[in-house]
């Protein structure tokens, strides 16, 4: 039977985000219309309110594009690397109204074409001259590839929910504590403080205004909610003596730059601003610590809504044995030159919803993966991953991930590579991968415990460019020895697909040995584009290299 996520568990969602708005009710309420103070720009015209926030120094504007949203100019920021460049732009829209797109080559020249993604929203973009032009009806993430050009990669989302400044439990780090807004000084200091001041009077918001913040370690505790507005940047620096060595590999020391307090609950982060890895700068540097952006840890209750996260050296939002979490409005913009900055990994945590989420990184934009208590060290100090604690590390289950944008080098959404704890009841639904190696799978290489109920559903494959562990395609369901044990695979369900590409190589699903498989995989409506109806064969999807597993069913 095909996985499904427990009706339990969006109650008991419900009722954690019912607690948090009576937690908050003062920060909360939205004044009547925006301050000029986060917000560079508000207006409308003709469709939708459009919001636009600064941009600060350390990032450029992109040279390729100009763009208008509802004759709004809106900035587009310069993303360049050695390998796969492109640009992107974020802005608010409001609740009603049509959205009206226009992106302009600069330099001139006409489009020739213009393609949106995802396809599957059927959005037709016009030409005029060296403008692309579309209208949308409702927030999207959407990629646009215009000629030979870079894509352009566009996040809408609703308007800032910005905190009542007046309120007596919202902590403004500027105006209360000094931070420094102009990138000169750290101010990570003022922030701690912020955050330990709400959290001891029972809880608030910690405000960041719009301006460039040096930031070191932070720790979120209990209760707070850490609000980063539209036009805010922290910025990593990588720095031994500013930053805190958690794990070693690669013979150099990462760190975990913001994370929540052990054994916290109801912690939360917002807003519309951006928390930057400065990962290809800080990383260049031997001395420097490589970074973990993001790392929610043995907490509960946990909230993500909003903010953009971009350039990790390293996995750049792990979830490490977290109860109950919903991750939404999420935005990971990561460089296609540099290895292992993995989107978002949900490590060993259960009771987790991952909704309408953008994920841009040359390692595994979404995956759910479990570890050993050394697990190279980097989980050893988490209560149940310490070696000397004698608690175990716990499986991941119950994980929902839905409306999702995935662009890759590696596999657009997994399960695995580390099963060192099951994998129990992961859903991924609506999805679109707009390139990768792999587009989905469950790839099991490091440990003993199963995965067990996965469900791919509603996925849409535009892509497959890149090439991983010499595989290019769609599926790839199988078990692989790295001396660190292996284990089964069942129950896997992979329905409703859109393959606009199978890839160079086969599909597949393959088990270990006689007494290791892959059991119960159930494959329905796979659509592969040019055959006009759902496949009736294995061959007619490509997947042809098949060994070691019970009970595969295709059904149309």
């Amino acid at each position: 039977m095909a996985p499904r996520v427990s009706q339990s568990l969006l109650w008991r969602f419900w009722a954690w985000t019912t607690f948090l708005m009576v937690l908050f009710h003062h920060t909360d309420r939205a004044k009547a219309a925006p301050t000029p103070d986060y917000i560079q720009s508000l207006g409308v015209v003709g469709g939708a309110w459009v919001e636009k926030y600064p941009t600060q120094k350390v990032h450029s504007l992109s040279g390729v594009y100009t763009l208008k949203i509802n004759g709004e100019s809106v900035d587009v920021i310069d993303y360049s690397s050695s390998m796969t460049p492109y640009d992107y732009a974020h802005f608010g829209v409001g609740t009603s109204g049509a959205v009206r797109v226009e992106i302009t080559k600069n330099g001139g020249g006409a489009v020739n074409s213009c393609a949106v993604s995802p396809w599957k929203l059927g959005i037709q973009a016009s030409r005029s001259g060296s403008t692309c032009s579309f209208t949308v009806q409702e927030k999207h993430y959407l990629i646009v590839k215009i000629d030979d050009l870079r894509p352009l990669v566009l996040m809408m989302d609703d308007l800032e929910d910005k905190p009542d400044l007046n309120a007596a439990n919202v902590y403004d780090v500027v105006k209360k504590y000094g931070a420094d807004d102009t990138g000169v000084h750290f101010s990570h200091e003022a922030m701690q403080k912020a955050l330990d001041d709400a959290c001891a009077a029972g809880g608030g918001t910690v405000y960041v205004p719009p301006g460039l913040y040096l930031v070191g370690n932070l720790v979120l505790p209990s209760n707070t909610r850490f609000h980063l507005a539209g036009g805010s940047v922290l910025r990593y620096m990588g720095y031994h003596g500013i930053y805190e060595k958690w794990f070693s590999k690669y013979d150099r020391g990462f760190t975990f730059w913001l994370r929540t307090a052990m054994h916290s609950s109801n912690v939360q982060i917002t807003g519309r601003g951006v928390i930057d890895g400065n990962g290809k700068e800080t990383f260049g540097v031997q001395s420097n610590y490589g970074v973990t952006i993001l790392a929610p840890m043995v907490t509960s209750n946990f909230i993500y809504n909003g903010p953009i996260i971009r350039e990790a050296s390293f996995w750049a939002f792990s979830m490490i044995s977290v109860t109950g979490a919903h991750i939404s409005n999420l935005k990971i913009l990561d460089r296609m030159d540099m290895g292992e900055n993995d989107g978002l990994d949900i490590n060993q945590s259960k009771d987790v919803v991952v909704s309408r989420a953008i994920s841009i990184a040359w390692d595994d934009p979404f995956s759910t993966k479990t570890w050993t208590k050394s697990a190279g060290g980097i989980f050893s100090r988490v209560p149940g991953n310490d070696p000397d604690d004698p608690a175990e590390p716990t499986p991941n289950q119950n994980v929902l991930f839905e409306d999702l944008v995935s662009w890759t080098g590696c596999w657009g959404a997994k399960v695995g590579q580390g099963h060192a704890q099951a994998h129990r009841n992961i859903t991924f639904r609506s999805l679109t991968v707009f390139d990768a190696a792999v587009g989905i799978g469950v790839h099991h290489r490091y440990g003993t415990s199963p995965a067990d109920g996965v469900l791919f559903e509603d996925v849409d494959i535009e892509r497959l460019s890149w090439s991983n562990d010499d595989k290019t395609t769609w599926l790839a369901v199988y078990v692989q020895d790295s001396d660190r044990g292996v284990g089964e695979i069942k129950d896997v369900t992979v329905r409703n697909v859109r393959l606009w590409t199978m890839g160079k190589t086969p599909a597949i699903v393959q088990g270990f040995s006689d007494q290791v498989k892959v059991t119960n995989v159930v494959l329905e409506n796979i659509r592969p584009e040019g055959l006009g109806r759902p496949a009736r064969t294995l061959e007619e999807i490509n997947l042809t290299k098949v060994g070691f597993q019970g009970s595969l069913s295709l059904k149309s």
